[in-house]
């Protein structure tokens, strides 16, 4: 199972691997196009663990990551989590379709084995508002900050990729590519030959 969370609401969803679909059920896409895409950026972050706090502020361990262990004994690779920061410099009514996906080298998006052993791609999707910022307590203008929203993806059990094989994490709004993160899973070391 994936988990992920979203920072404007606090609620921890599942998700399985390779869903398309956001937590409620809809399905985000090329009917769910914005006039957003073009004024959002995002930022994205490799840990070792990370989660968003009940304040909305992000806990890291091990941040900024590039290389992803590999457990040759269960085919998986180590734990990791992937953190999306979106940001957007005013509020906005209009609904993002916001989708975080794994390529391999050649650009195409990784597909997995989900539930049923059918190939799933991975694939996240979220319908996601840009709200006014607000921070209990303290009287922010309106435009003083951007709007923002946080993604925590974590991968307690790994993924089942291909070792010696670099792979990019690709933040989507509304089908454009607003960033990207590259990560290796490196082959075991090669043993000596002796003789």
């Amino acid at each position: 199972m994936v988990e992920y969370w979203l920072v404007k609401s606090h609620e921890q969803y599942s998700a399985t691997v390779g869903c398309s679909a956001s937590p409620d059920g809809n399905r985000t896409g090329g009917d769910c196009v914005s006039e957003l895409s073009d004024r959002i950026d995002a930022e994205i972050l490799l840990a070792d663990y990370a989660n968003i706090g009940t304040d909305g502020k992000l806990n890291v361990i091990g941040g900024g990551i590039q290389i992803i262990g590999f457990n040759f004994e269960q085919g998986l690779t180590a734990a990791f989590t992937i953190y999306v920061g979106l940001s957007c410099p005013l509020p906005s009514a209009d609904t993002a379709a916001v989708e975080v996906l794994l390529a391999d080298a050649a650009g195409d998006v990784v597909h997995l084995p989900g539930p049923s052993g059918e190939l799933q791609a991975l694939r996240i999707s979220h319908n996601v508002q840009f709200e006014q910022t607000s921070i209990q307590g303290i009287d922010v203008p309106k435009g003083a900050l951007p709007s923002t929203n946080h993604m925590v993806v974590a991968f307690a059990n790994g993924l089942p990729l291909q070792v010696g094989h670099s792979y990019t994490w690709r933040v989507q709004v509304d089908h454009d590519v607003i960033a990207s993160k590259s990560m290796f899973v490196p082959a075991p070391p090669a043993i000596p030959v002796i003789g």
